[in-house]
Formats: structure tokens, C-alpha cells, sequence
């Protein structure tokens, strides 16, 4: 009996390591792939392609714009785009990023600086700081759930 229940354990202690580094490395292939999500985000906003930038959200996604309503679902985040004056050039750079993940919801914090130009004038620099909730959708990829953003001030101001 004593040897059954010393097998027994080491068995479950094996399995509990086991599933251990199993979920270690899907945490890490997770990682991976919100890495790549954020680059692909990042990307589309650079190169201001709305269906792009739309396409990154969550189908029940939400937009809250600094002074601007709720935006809940991709329509509606779509339509915002319509009433914004039209952007020549636009390119943010981080000035810092804590990124996060539990299970299937991650987060990304960042302060960025946002040089824009909207037409016919000259080049505008602004400071913003944002959060993006992500979630991991059932085909493994993962989208935003919620981008909140606002302005900034820099330290010291």
C-alpha cells in the first residue's frame, strides 16, 4: 500500500512539471503572437489603412477617443474614421510600453509621441498615453477588446 501511494505521487508530481512546461510554452507562443498583433496594429496605424486599423478590433470592440463618445463594434469605429479631418502623414514613436499577459486577455500600456499632418499644415506633435485590452479570440488570434487613449503632458509640466 505504502508503494502504491509513493507511485502514485511521483506520478502526479511528474504530470503537475509536465503540464507546468506545457503551459509555459503556450504562454510564450501567446506572447509571440501578441507581439506580432501589436507590430501588425502599430503598422496599420502608421500607415492610417482604416479597414486595417478596424480590422484589428474585437467584432464587440470598443473606442474611447480622449473628448469623444463610446465607439462599441467595428461599424461604428469605421464610421469615426469618416468625421476625422484628413491625415497626410502620421507616425508615433513609444517612449515606453508595459506589456502583460493573463490567459486569454492581455494588456498594453504605452506613452507615445504622435507626429501628424493634417492637410495644408504643418507638421503637429502631440503626446498620448494609451491602454489596449486584448483578447485572444477563438481562431488563437488576438484583437482589441478596448482602446482607451488620451492626452499627456510631459513630466515636469
Amino acid at each position: 500500500m505504502k508503494n502504491n501511494r509513493q507511485s502514485f505521487f511521483i506520478f502526479l508530481l511528474i504530470n503537475v512539471m509536465l503540464i507546468s512546461c506545457i503551459s509555459r510554452q503556450d504562454e510564450g507562443a501567446d506572447m509571440n503572437q501578441l507581439l506580432s498583433a501589436i507590430s501588425e496594429n502599430d503598422n496599420a496605424w502608421d500607415s492610417l489603412n482604416v479597414e486595417k486599423i478596424v480590422g484589428m478590433f474585437a467584432e464587440d470592440g470598443t473606442l474611447l477617443n480622449d473628448n469623444s463618445e463610446m465607439l462599441k463594434g467595428k461599424e461604428a469605429i469605421r464610421k469615426s474614421f469618416e468625421t476625422m479631418p484628413k491625415i497626410e502623414q502620421f507616425e508615433f514613436k513609444r517612449d515606453k510600453a508595459d506589456i502583460k499577459l493573463k490567459g486569454n486577455i492581455a494588456y498594453e500600456i504605452v506613452n507615445q509621441a504622435i507626429t501628424f499632418t493634417i492637410t495644408d499644415t504643418v507638421p503637429q506633435t502631440e503626446l498620448n498615453k494609451y491602454i489596449h485590452i486584448w483578447e485572444k479570440q477563438k481562431d488563437g488570434s488576438w484583437r482589441v477588446l478596448i482602446d482607451m487613449n488620451n492626452g499627456r503632458v510631459p513630466p515636469g509640466k
